[in-house]
């Protein structure tokens, strides 16, 4: 609005300038009748004009500089206006922006980037990163592997809070705690994005995906329906609990985590199906990074 007023009143202003000099101008350089006289009194006439016709050349004369020091004020001004809309320009724009980045779900995101998601039980917002860009965007991103360059074989505890640092290229695990709040807070849907080692991509989408609180041991406790190119690779995990290498919550004798998938967790039944936070490397045993259909067993 505060730009907008400014153009228009400058606008106004130049307008009115021109239309005065206009004026005065067109005074001075209108041609003046020519008479002739035949006594004194037309003498002295013809005196009287040819004063006036000087003084009107002389006033020609300053009006011909107040027009030029008008031009030359008239392109300050312009200079000075283009100066001052670039302030209000980057003063108006990031509060409109929300410049803390502070949402309530990413589908409210601009651009793919971090933002502070406000969560409604909870007192501060957590840093996230949306992912703005997948399939037609608004996906919070609650896991990602890129290079190995974070140990994915943690406790229970670092599960629960989360590890590592959100960004668009870095490893991190966001946490169960904030996996669990975010589900339950609306429906969402899952999206698993898979390259093996021969860059063969694909992925799995759910339609429906819920994770259950601490006093469930996060159990997955919704899991909607499949569509991909990967294979159903969660379908065994369905409504199984959350383990960890010092905590087994399983259902086989012995430790899935510990004894099939190098101490990873995840949400682990009989020990197949897939394990998305084990080693970054190449095992054809599938004890890393495993995707029972992806073709290669690890990523």
């Amino acid at each position: 609005f505060g730009e907008a007023h400014s153009v228009r009143g400058y606008q106004t202003i130049n307008i009115m300038l021109k239309t005065v000099v206009f004026c005065l101008l067109l005074v001075c350089f209108g041609e003046l009748p020519v008479h002739s006289f035949a006594n004194e009194n037309d003498f002295q006439g013809a005196i009287g004009y040819e004063i006036l016709e000087h003084r009107l050349d002389r006033l020609c004369l300053g009006l011909e500089e107040i027009a030029k020091k008008m031009t030359h004020i008239q392109e300050t001004l312009e200079i000075k206006l283009d100066k001052f809309l670039l302030v209000i320009t980057s003063i108006v724009k990031p509060s409109n922006r929300n410049p803390e980045n502070v949402i309530n779900s990413c589908i409210n995101a601009i651009d793919s980037g971090l933002y502070q998601l406000k969560l409604s039980t909870k007192s501060f917002p957590v840093s996230v990163y949306c992912d703005m860009e997948s399939f037609l965007g608004g996906w919070l991103v609650i896991q990602q592997r890129t290079d190995g360059s974070v140990n994915f074989i943690r406790n229970w505890r670092e599960y629960q809070t989360g590890f590592g640092t959100v960004g668009e290229s870095s490893e991190f695990w966001l946490g169960l705690d904030t996996l669990h709040l975010v589900t339950s807070s609306a429906a969402y849907e899952l999206v698993v994005e898979l390259i093996d080692e021969t860059g063969k991509y694909g992925f799995a989408r759910y339609k429906d995906f819920k994770i259950a609180g601490e006093a469930e041991k996060y159990r997955m406790s919704a899991l909607g329906e499949y569509s991909g190119t990967i294979g159903d690779g969660l379908r065994p995990h369905q409504n199984s609990k959350f383990s960890t290498f010092d905590q087994d919550n399983d259902l086989r004798e012995g430790s899935c985590s510990l004894d099939y998938h190098s101490g990873a967790a995840w949400w682990y039944n009989s020990c197949g199906g897939s394990s998305l936070n084990g080693p970054y490397e190449k095992n054809a045993q599938g004890n890393a990074i495993f995707w029972l259909h992806l073709g290669k067993t690890s990523t």
